[in-house]
């Protein structure tokens, strides 16, 4: 089985309101929750082990799971722009700024 020479950048969405303190019990994953109720985890894991770690630590917890990306979308691919696609706060804001506000269109 061939295992990644890098980490690997995730963005796991879940159901319920966690605050920056989980982040060290979710693997140093970014937590951020948004007024809707929704709280994203964002960063490298090492490897697929890692992933069903915080994936199991999720359901521990009884957040009912919305989504999981993988964020790079190229493997094997090391270049310097798949790098900043894993620095989690960077992450997090680009990914809600692309989320359409659907409020308004009722």
């Amino acid at each position: 089985m061939n295992t990644p020479e890098r980490a690997i950048g995730y963005e796991i969405r879940v159901l319920g309101t966690l605050d920056a303190r989980w982040s060290s019990w979710f693997a140093g994953l970014h937590v951020a929750s948004d007024p809707s109720g929704e709280t994203t985890l964002t960063g490298p894991l090492r490897d697929q082990a890692a992933l069903h770690g915080v994936l199991a630590r999720v359901r521990d917890l009884g957040l009912p799971l919305i989504a999981v990306r993988r964020l790079d979308h190229e493997p094997g691919c090391t270049d310097d722009a798949d790098a900043a696609d894993l620095d989690p706060k960077k992450t997090h804001d680009a990914i809600h700024d692309q989320i359409p506000d659907l409020q308004g269109d009722t």
